[in-house]
């Protein structure tokens, strides 16, 4: 039976990490009180890198405090990431679909990503011009497009339809979506 358990997930796998001995969770407390006043509270992502590496590159004694780490380091790193994509704009909104127009799936339907991001931008810049979204869903680009290109391309591609949308527009291929506002 362990004195102290401590739950981390790394690579989507979650693990229960066991401390079985008084001394054990004793280092455990001074390691993790140590890590968050060196790591927490940096408003800087490259000072935060640069504290990171150095405590990856102090060895431990124990596979637990490895474990806990690793993953403490890429907790702090997954937020930060996350403020970035808020500041930046590419948080997802869920579209409204028009009465009469189909449903968001039926949509999602009619987009194939294998057509690649361009095509994908025009076929959906071709239903706002035919009216298929209510106009609240046009009123800002980036979480407008940032949805559909996570449901369509996955978590890790955010960015890529606005992108796509923006060398279409700049090419001069395609207009501004109706009421959208863009956001810098």
């Amino acid at each position: 039976m362990s004195l102290q358990e401590v739950e981390i997930e790394l690579n989507g796998i979650t693990e229960i990490l066991q401390f079985d001995t008084t001394e054990d969770c004793e280092m455990f407390e001074t390691y993790r009180k140590e890590c968050e006043a060196f790591l927490l509270d940096l408003n800087n992502m490259t000072l935060f890198q640069r504290r990171a590496r150095s405590v990856m590159a102090v060895k431990l004694p124990r596979p637990q405090l490895i474990k806990w780490r690793l993953f403490f380091i890429r907790k702090i790193e997954q937020t930060y990431l996350e403020e970035k994509e808020k500041r930046v704009g590419f948080i997802p909104k869920t579209p409204i679909i028009k009465e009469g127009k189909g449903t968001l799936d039926e949509i999602c339907k009619k987009l194939n990503p294998e057509d690649g991001y361009t095509n994908v931008v025009i076929a959906i810049y071709n239903m706002a011009k035919e009216d298929v979204f209510a106009e609240e869903s046009l009123l800002e680009l980036k979480p407008f497009l940032t949805y559909f290109c996570m449901r369509l391309f996955g978590l890790d591609k955010k960015k890529d339809l606005y992108e796509a949308y923006q060398q279409l527009k700049t090419n001069g291929f395609i207009k501004k979506f109706g009421v959208m506002k863009e956001a810098n």
